[in-house]
Order: C-alpha cells, then structure tokens, then sequence
C-alpha cells in the first residue's frame, strides 16, 4: 500500500495516493490476506517496487520483477509483460539494456536452478497453472463442474473480455501509470480467464473472493 502510494504520487497526485492508499487499508480482504501469511503481498510488492524503480533504477527495477517470479508463479506472466512494456516508456539512454540486463540475469540462473532439480526450466508456472489448465490436478477425480460453478462462468468469462479490452484501451491511450494500468487490467484478465475459461473452474469456490490471492486485485480496485 505504501508503494501504491509511492506510484500515485509519482504520477498524479498525494490526494490520489491517499485515497487509494485508504480503500487498501480499510479493506477486510487485505487486512486478512496480508496477515495469513499469503505470499501475493509479497509477489505484488515486488512488481510495484520495479514499477516504482524503472525510470531510476532499471537494473534493479528488472532485478526485482525476475525475484517477483520465485515469489509467485503468475509473476512469470506479469514481470515478462512489465519488461515488454517499458520497452516503449523508457527514454533515457541506456535505460532499457539495463532493465533486460536485470530481468535476464536472475532470471536465467532460476531456470537453470529449476532445470536441474525438477527437470522442467519452468516448473512453478507449470504446474500452477499450464498443467492445473489442462485439468492435471483433476485427473482421477469427479471433473463434473457443480451447479454454482456453472453459473458463475459467463460473468467470469465476461470479466475477462472486459479487463482484457480496458487493457487494450491503456495500450492504445497511453495514459499517466500506464504500466500500473496495465498490471491491474491483465491481473483481472488472467483470474477472469483462468478460472472462466479453463479446469481451473472445477475448484471455483464463493469464498475465494475473500481468501487465497484476491489481494492486489482489490486494491487495483480501490486505486
């Protein structure tokens, strides 16, 4: 919430970062996630903390979206589509060889650790969500999705449609804190997609909105 603050400030104004800042704090599902023990507070404040970094300090800032990785799998997706798309924000000379340099780095010595423990250079993402799509973590079980899980598919495959077209339109428009745009939009598109287009909706349940890593999602909200 702080880095959310941090941002705000960076890019509009103290008014704004507060009030996103406060939406954060009064809401019982961050107030629960952050103290479960959850790894997302720490994955999210990773990619925040680059965003923050990358016009200063583009190495670090790529340094810390590949530790986002190891934090959580989805950032595999995030931190990536961070890097790409400061390609096009990045003005000062020298600035983007470094942020590459950053991201690559850590990131190839991961892989290389993965690959020879696991035998899979991805292996986290993999298995928590290319495999889990597929239904792999289903496999012998009852597949049959239940009645609320079936009703609930359309409005999530809805959201996803829309987060994916609001990101789009950031692309397009290239407004003040595109990139933080961005990371909230594919973030609602990638639970939007996941849960409403593949078998990740035979473990759909009403309570995940309040628990598991519904965090930053809220707090995108909020901001």
């Amino acid at each position: 919430l702080v880095l959310v603050y941090l941002i705000s400030v960076k890019y509009w104004n103290r008014w704004v970062g507060i009030g996103a800042a406060f939406l954060g704090i009064v809401n019982p599902v961050v107030i629960f996630n952050d103290t479960s023990g959850m790894l997302e507070p720490i994955g999210y404040a990773l990619l925040l903390g680059g965003l923050l970094l990358m016009e200063t300090a583009p190495f670090t800032a790529g340094f810390i979206w590949a530790l986002a990785t190891m934090v959580r799998a989805e950032a595999w997706i995030f931190s990536l589509v961070l890097v790409i798309l400061s390609l096009g924000v990045l003005k000062r000379a020298g600035s983007i060889p470094k942020l590459i340099l950053g991201f690559t780095i850590p990131m190839v010595l991961y892989m290389k650790y993965l690959l020879d423990y696991t035998g899979n250079a991805i292996y986290p993402f993999w298995w928590n969500y290319l495999a889990n799509a597929k239904g792999v973590w289903a496999e012998g079980l009852d597949t049959v999705f239940t009645a609320f899980q079936v009703s609930v598919r359309p409005y999530l495959i809805i959201w996803f449609v829309v987060s994916i077209a609001l990101l789009f339109l950031v692309l397009w428009k290239k407004p003040k804190g595109s990139l933080l745009f961005s990371l909230g939009f594919i973030t609602w598109a990638f639970l939007g997609g996941f849960f409403g287009l593949t078998h990740y909706l035979k473990g759909f349940e009403p309570w995940f909105w309040y628990i598991r890593f519904f965090v930053f999602p809220y707090i995108f909200l909020g901001f």
